[in-house]
This record gives C-alpha cells, sequence and structure tokens, in this order.
C-alpha cells in the first residue's frame, strides 16, 4: 500500500487566510503517493493547483449536532481530556472560570471529529500522515480520533496565532492534550519552538523548526534613488498597528510615498489619518489582492524599505516576498520576526519604538543611498536564497513528514 497524505487547512488561495499554502503543496504532492486536501471553508475558494494524484475532499465541520448526544456518548472522552488538561495546564484557573465554554468548545470538536473519522477511517493506518497546516481546530478534531487510535499519524505547523497566547491574550483550551497526542510539531520559526518548549514543556523529540518559503522569482525590484517609497502588507486591525506607520510618516520632512496592502476593521480610521499627513504624504490604499497582484508591484516598482510594525508576529511571509525581490526590511523585534530582520536585510527596532526614531533612520538611509546599491540589494537577496527559498525549505520539510510512515 502507498503513502497517503491528508491536508487539513482553513482555505485555499484567499487574501485574507493562506495565499501561501498551495506554494508548498507542489513538494507534498511529489513526496506522496496520494494527496487529499480538507479545507476548513470549502465554498469560499477553489484550488487552483492540479496534480494525478492530487484530490479535494468536501467535509462539513460545523454540522450542527445534538450536545447532549455528544455529551452522553463521549462521557468518558470529556472526563479525560478534561482531566489530562487540569493535570497539565499552567493555568488551571482558565478551566475553573470558563468550563461552560470550554465545555462547549470541547463538544462541538468532539461532533466534528466524529464526523472526520467516519470520513478518513479506512485510512487511519501507518503510511497515512494526517496534517493540520494550522494548530487550531483541525488539529483538536484530529487529536480526539486519535485517543481510538493512537497509531494514527498526525502532524501541524504553527504560525503565530495558532500558539501564541501572549498574540492572542487568552489561553489557549486543550493544548497540553493536544501537545501529547501530535507525532511532530512544525513551528515556522525558533522563537516559536523556544516559545512551545519553555510554555508547554513540548519534547524536544517531537518540536522540529520547519520554516517556509517562497519561489525564488529572480527580479530584484527595480531602483529609483530620488524617491522614498514606503511599502507594507498586513490586515489592518489592532494587532498589526498600521496607525504607527502613519505615526511614522508624520516625522518625515522629505516627500515620501507610502502604499499599503491589505484591509481591515480600522481600515477607515487609518485612511483618516493618513489623510491628514500633508501634501508631503502621497498614500495609496491597494486593499486586499492577490498574492500575484502583490508580488508584481514589488517586481514593478522601485521600494525603498519594507516595513512591519505588528504587536506580534510568526515570521511573516510578506517579508520573505520582500526581500526575494532585495529589498530592505524594517520591522520590530517580536517573535520570528529578528529572524529575519538582520543587518544583512534591513533594521530592527524595539516593539515599543519611538515612531521618530524610525523616521529618522528611513531619512538617514535614503540620503546616504547605501539602501540602493546593487550589493546590498543582492545580499538581501543572498539571505533568501539562503534561508527562505521554497524549493529548500518545502521540499526538506515534505521529506520530514514522509519519513514518519516509516518510523
Amino acid at each position: 500500500m502507498g503513502t497517503k497524505l491528508y491536508i487539513l487547512v482553513e482555505n485555499f488561495s484567499n487574501s485574507e487566510r493562506e495565499s501561501f499554502f498551495e506554494q508548498e503543496l507542489p513538494y507534498l504532492v511529489t513526496a506522496f503517493d496520494e494527496v487529499v486536501v480538507i479545507p476548513l471553508y470549502p465554498d469560499e475558494t477553489k484550488l487552483s493547483f492540479y496534480a494525478p494524484n492530487l484530490r479535494v475532499e468536501d467535509f462539513d465541520f460545523f454540522k450542527s449536532s445534538n450536545r447532549i448526544n455528544t455529551l452522553l456518548n463521549n462521557l468518558f472522552t470529556i472526563i479525560r481530556i478534561f482531566w489530562f488538561e487540569i493535570i497539565h495546564t499552567h493555568n488551571r484557573v482558565f478551566y475553573l472560570k470558563n468550563f461552560v465554554s470550554n465545555l462547549n468548545q470541547l463538544l462541538f470538536k468532539l461532533a466534528a471529529a466524529t464526523n472526520l473519522e467516519k470520513l478518513i477511517r479506512k485510512d487511519i493506518h501507518s503510511k497515512t500522515v494526517f496534517y493540520s497546516y494550522w494548530f487550531m481546530q483541525w488539529f483538536m478534531a484530529l487529536s480526539i480520533i486519535k485517543l481510538k487510535h493512537p497509531k494514527m499519524i498526525i502532524v501541524s505547523r504553527v504560525h503565530g496565532a495558532d500558539y501564541d497566547e501572549n498574540q492572542i491574550k487568552s489561553t489557549l483550551p486543550f493544548r497540553y492534550f493536544q501537545l501529547a497526542q501530535i507525532n511532530r510539531i512544525f513551528p515556522v520559526s525558533v522563537f516559536a519552538k523556544t516559545y512551545l518548549q519553555s510554555k508547554f514543556k513540548v519534547e524536544s523529540k517531537k518540536i522540529d523548526v520547519s520554516r517556509l518559503g517562497i519561489q525564488s522569482l529572480k527580479y530584484l525590484s527595480p531602483i529609483n534613488e530620488s524617491e522614498l517609497h514606503i511599502v507594507s502588507c498586513s490586515s489592518i486591525i489592532s494587532l498589526k498597528r498600521v496607525d504607527l506607520i502613519v505615526e511614522i510618516l508624520k516625522h518625515i520632512s522629505i516627500y515620501v510615498k507610502w502604499t499599503h496592502f491589505g484591509d481591515g476593521q480600522l481600515a477607515e480610521d487609518v485612511k483618516r489619518k493618513a489623510l491628514q499627513l500633508g501634501n508631503h504624504v502621497s498614500v495609496n490604499f491597494m486593499g486586499y489582492v492577490s498574492n500575484d497582484i502583490f508580488l508584481n508591484y514589488l517586481k514593478n516598482h522601485s521600494v525603498s524599505f519594507f516595513i512591519n510594525v505588528s504587536e506580534s508576529e510568526g515570521l511573516p511571509v510578506s517579508m520573505m516576498e520582500a526581500i526575494s525581490h532585495g529589498i530592505p526590511l524594517i520591522g520590530t523585534d517580536i517573535c520570528g520576526v529578528p529572524e529575519i530582520v538582520v543587518k544583512e536585510t534591513g533594521f530592527l527596532f524595539p516593539v515599543n519604538f519611538d515612531p521618530k526614531k524610525i523616521a529618522e533612520k528611513i531619512m538617514f538611509e535614503h540620503e546616504k543611498g547605501s539602501i540602493y546599491a546593487e550589493s546590498f540589494r543582492n545580499n538581501i537577496y543572498e539571505f533568501y536564497l539562503k534561508n527562505f527559498k521554497a524549493d529548500t525549505n518545502h521540499e526538506k520539510f515534505s521529506i520530514k513528514i514522509l519519513s514518519l510512515c516509516a518510523e
């Protein structure tokens, strides 16, 4: 019997979710004999990649169920999961204060797990890997199923908001239970690995850093030393602090262009503030666009800096895309960001930075001109090739999860 991989994702090429998921899919399809992708939101987008050994399976994760029946049919499992978590958790108060909401969440995941098990039951064997792209809803369902099938192989990536309790300002429920079930967890940054080991005491043999990567486009952005142009890309929400870019621009005294990709609940407020900056600042809000449009923009426009001032991050794919075009970075010293914003690629600032100091650094580097030097831009690109090239990172990842079939 050949090897098989189930990939459980939030979505496909949706600008608000996983615009980068499909970049690793070709490598997984090459590694495994058969690949099945199951999206959490199957009706929103369609998979653009095709291969003979790849298929997409429809599944209703949110199918309604009778909670009383779910409770009665799974009472022992519920007690077992709660008891395990209470024994191991770093925050017992959370489970005591939020018992009802946590129970409701567990009942919902139990119902989803019951339905998912019916779909995958025939493939729960030693040569099938179940891979959750995010350490979120899918993985709890997989963990519940594994209680019945302890030889089942379940793995997950972790990015940012799916592991970092500091980022979401809350305790993530049933984390210890899930980490006890997992065969291997693949953080996309060294920071995430350190966090999981210190916070949740994850065994070192279970955790393996596996960075994301993007395709080498071999196109450095054109250079225009006379134009200061800053680009950013993120949702416009409180966590991303896009309003602080406006604060930085207030202190730039020369003509500057700012182009932002992304939208969100704070967009109108940020736009209103940006329009008050004055005539020396040209602002262009692009909204949500496809990944191809964003990459083409970087390819065809001179960009002085790509900036991200988020309060918390995983390891931003948008920054990988920027350095793949030789564009210098400005970022905050938070989570995985210092692993990509290094002396070879740009300038790192404290998370609680002074906007004036970033503005002064931007103007100084622009006027000095070294950020436009061909040698500097080439060094940025070389750093990308060494650390975030898709061919290298995704192929290694595919080999790692395939090898679990032989353990």
